[in-house]
């Protein structure tokens, strides 16, 4: 049975299910006059309901497509859509849904071995990195300790420059005084 077919054959059920419903109520006897107006409303609704129906399908069955149906989704972000499409999508088995994952599949190995790569290469950079910065944090204790010896041997020399300049002007009071 061909799409279009079964759908002729759904649309012919549902106008059969509306004339049985419209036949029912027309049979129903009600002797009370404000039931009597309420069932002939309700009838007329009905059969206001089956010719709209009708309307409405034989316009479908001029103007639609049978080999493929276009659904389109509308509403706010984050409401669903592309939820309902993948769940449609993986509920029907899709061709084309299928082929992406087969094709994708060696997709996600060359990922996963580009980022270990990419892994690979942040360690060997950082572990050079903290080489580079050990050796300028040792050069620059070799040239703190270097400062600290200047210092040290600029204050000894202080000291023996004001121990020599200290015995020379006590001797020079001394010669002076008359001693």
């Amino acid at each position: 049975m061909s799409t279009q077919q079964g759908f002729h054959d759904l649309y012919k059920s549902i106008i059969q299910q509306l004339d049985a419903a419209s036949a029912e109520i027309t049979d129903l006897k009600i002797e009370n006059k404000e039931g009597q107006a309420k069932l002939a409303d309700i009838s007329k609704k009905m059969k206001d309901i089956r010719s709209d129906f009708k309307d409405e399908l034989l316009f479908l069955e001029k103007n639609s497509e049978w080999e493929k149906f276009t659904l389109a989704f509308f509403g706010e972000t984050n409401a669903g859509k592309s939820t309902i499409i993948e769940s449609l999508r993986i509920l029907f088995d899709e061709q084309s849904r299928r082929e992406l994952l087969k094709q994708n599949r060696g997709d996600l190995s060359k990922f996963s071995n580009d980022i270990n790569q990419h892994i690979e290469k942040i360690k060997f950079a950082f572990a050079e990195t903290m080489r580079i910065q050990a050796d300028k944090s040792n050069a620059l204790n070799t040239d703190i300790n270097d400062l600290k010896k200047m210092l040290q041997q600029s204050k000894l020399l202080n000291i023996v420059a004001g121990v020599l300049i200290g015995a020379t002007l006590t001797g020079l009071i001394f010669w002076f005084i008359g001693g």
